[in-house]
Formats: C-alpha cells, structure tokens, sequence
C-alpha cells in the first residue's frame, strides 16, 4: 500500500510466474491508477477482473476502474463500474463516493449527493481525509458542499 515503486516489479514477477493471476493484474492496475497511468490501469484492472470474477476485493477494483475510466474520460464506463461495485458489496464506502465524484462530474448533483449519502451511511464516520484519498480535495470539497445540512464530520 502506498509503496508504488516497489510494488510495480513484484507484482510483474508474480504475472510472469502466473500470467491467470487475477489479483496480481488487477493489484497491477490499482498501482498504475495511483500513477495516473490511466490506460495501463484499465488494461489490468479488466483483465484482473475477468480473471478473478469472484475476488472478495471484487468492489475494490470495480471502484478503481471506474477512476481509471473517468481519468480518461470515459464516464459511462466509469457510472457503470461504480454502479456494479455498489451492487456487489452494500457495505463499502469505497464506490458510493466513487458513484458520486462520477455523479456531479456529469453534472448530475441530486444523484451525486444521494450516492455521498449512501457512503455516509454505510460509514456514518467517513472523513474528508478518507474522500480526499478517492477523489481528490476540490472532488470531495465539492460533494460535501452538496449535503444539507452541511456535516461537521466532513468539514476542512
């Protein structure tokens, strides 16, 4: 976690000893995504996930996905990776906040402040720290400016 540099190479040794590693490609994608590398990550993480259909991390890439597709800009990819994450694990915070940086990207804000409202009750302590990791400071300043009444929890 966190330790990109290092991670790239092992995880590329894990995939040449076993290229059906589903987890490794898809751990690969997550570390690209970190980089910005926006298509290495969706080239991974897709193949992570086709290879590893029923990974318990399944949400977790679902949700890096669909960041790797909106850094692209291809946000129906993104809406619809989000979408299927939510689905897969109703406890997860993770594509709830996800779904709705995807939201008010499109300028859909009452869906956006639904989707923060879900992650807020999925994990009623949610931090501004925690959104700011997943979307960056001015994604997660905008989204909580989008709750009414405003959160004191999420406050800068």
């Amino acid at each position: 976690m966190g330790q990109i540099d290092r991670a790239i190479p092992v995880l590329r040794r894990a995939l040449d000893l076993n290229p059906n590693n589903g987890q490794a490609w898809a751990a690969l994608g997550a570390a690209y995504q970190m980089q910005s590398e926006h298509e290495q990550a969706i080239e991974h993480l897709e193949r992570g996930i086709e290879n590893s259909s029923i990974d318990s991390r399944l949400a977790v890439w679902k949700t890096i996905l669909a960041l790797s597709y909106a850094g692209t800009g291809r946000m129906k990819d993104a809406l619809r990776a989000t979408q299927e994450g939510c689905q897969i694990d109703d406890k997860l915070y993770l594509p709830r906040i996800a779904l709705a940086a995807i939201h008010l990207n499109t300028t859909n804000r009452d869906d956006a402040r639904a989707a923060l409202e879900d992650a807020l009750r999925v994990k009623p302590d949610l931090s501004r720290h925690e959104m700011n990791c997943m979307v960056g400071r001015p994604q997660a300043s905008a989204l909580v400016d989008l709750l009414e009444p405003p959160s004191p929890d999420l406050a800068d």
